[in-house]
């Protein structure tokens, strides 16, 4: 099934573009570095899963809910700052985030800074696009582990 897959996307590449695709295009990087931050938030949300829905399943879903809370508001008020800051030694972030170091990585993909005291958009204005799709991710993560 898989080879039928890929036949039919370099097909498709061929009709789009005139020519083959190249080598390196049905390669998946693992160096997270490389990855676009879309890829990157579900490689570590997917880590996440595997590390966590074994070991301490409750504590994985505390954490999903509330990156999906921080996203959220970052989303649905891009310009508002009190949404762009997450105080790093706020309890709730203590309890709930910062033992799944994961977690600091998605936002951190989503446009989040480790500034020393906080996370934080630099930015002006928030990538809402990310943080949706980062929103998505984590719905899907949630439901996967019910």
């Amino acid at each position: 099934h898989r080879q039928e897959l890929r036949e039919k996307m370099v097909e498709d590449y061929r009709r789009r573009f005139g020519r083959d695709p190249p080598a390196d295009y049905f390669e998946k990087s693992t160096d997270v570095g490389q990855m676009k931050p879309k890829e990157a938030i579900a490689y570590h949300l997917r880590n996440l899963k595997k590390e966590y829905k074994e070991s301490n399943l409750q504590g994985l879903m505390t954490c999903l809910k509330t990156l999906r809370i921080y996203l959220q508001n970052a989303h649905d008020h891009p310009t508002e700052k009190k949404y762009h800051k997450i105080n790093k030694s706020n309890k709730a972030f203590q309890e709930r985030v910062a033992p799944f170091g994961e977690a600091i990585e998605v936002l951190e993909n989503c446009g989040f800074c480790d500034t020393g005291s906080a996370l934080e958009i630099t930015n002006s204005v928030a990538d809402t696009w990310l943080c949706g799709q980062a929103v998505k991710f984590i719905d899907v993560t949630m439901q996967q582990l019910h």
